[in-house]
């Protein structure tokens, strides 16, 4: 007999209990207590680390964007400023009565400040970024017995109850189908599952935020065993509080 149902034996006995089974009864709200505060800790381990992780990714994203945006903003003004000084040499060409020069002055600087726009919006900045205890990937791959997620945690989101998926499957599906990973079947979406997925490698900004959002849709899914566990804690509470109203003379 497990121990909720071993409480629940007891707590029917109600007033006719004896001395010892009231005694036994206190043993097993305190060890129902304890169990709950433990997976209680448990929880809050998964999401902290969970917690980290997105941090972890979400600052390196916001440092590359700078690095980023640093080099844009560069790039972008020597486009700028190597297509006016085209101009002036073309004009000056033009003055000068060289007008097949001027022109072909005119089509190279434009080609050339053109590319350098072009780079400054194109080039992506990336970081090598490593996970080699990997939350997402127990998350995708969902062994029988997971080596980072605590028993209690692990079972909560693996269960389904009644005709549903379980937590994890509804995550793994969340992340297919809001493009989280690209579009299925592509080479992105390949490539993606690998690094995710994986103990690591080479990320883009994009790649960094959208790792950060699925840590995030992780840490959810778990705090909502928090809530579970707040209902359980409620109905002793208040399973307990009946029982000794009615012992009550």
């Amino acid at each position: 007999m497990d121990l909720l149902s071993e409480l629940a034996a007891y707590q029917a006995n109600g007033v006719h209990a004896t001395d010892r089974e009231r005694i036994r009864l206190l043993e097993l709200r305190q060890q129902l207590a304890d169990r709950l505060l433990r997976v209680s800790y448990e929880i809050h381990s998964v999401t902290a680390e969970a917690a980290c992780e997105e941090a972890r990714a979400a600052h390196l994203a916001d440092r590359l964007q700078v690095v980023q945006d640093k080099k844009v903003h560069t790039q972008t003004l020597v486009a700028i400023v190597g297509e006016a000084m085209i101009g002036i040499v073309a004009g000056g060409l033009s003055l000068a009565a060289e007008g097949v020069a001027a022109a072909t002055m005119d089509i190279t600087g434009g080609s050339l400040a053109t590319g350098f726009g072009l780079a400054a919006f194109i080039e992506k900045e990336t970081h090598q970024f490593q996970h080699r205890r990997n939350l997402l990937r127990e998350a995708w791959e969902g062994p029988e017995h997971s080596k980072l997620f605590p028993a209690s945690v692990w079972k909560y989101l693996t269960t389904a109850s009644e005709d549903t998926p379980t937590l994890r499957e509804s995550l793994v599906a969340d992340w297919r189908q809001d493009s989280s990973l690209g579009t299925p079947g592509s080479e992105t979406e390949r490539q993606r599952i690998a690094l995710f997925f994986g103990d690591g490698g080479l990320y883009t900004i994009d790649d960094l935020r959208t790792q950060a959002e699925m840590l995030e849709s992780l840490r959810v899914a778990v705090n909502l065993m928090n809530q579970d566990l707040y209902l359980l804690s409620q109905e002793l509470v208040f399973s307990t509080s009946v029982k000794a109203t009615q012992s009550t003379p």
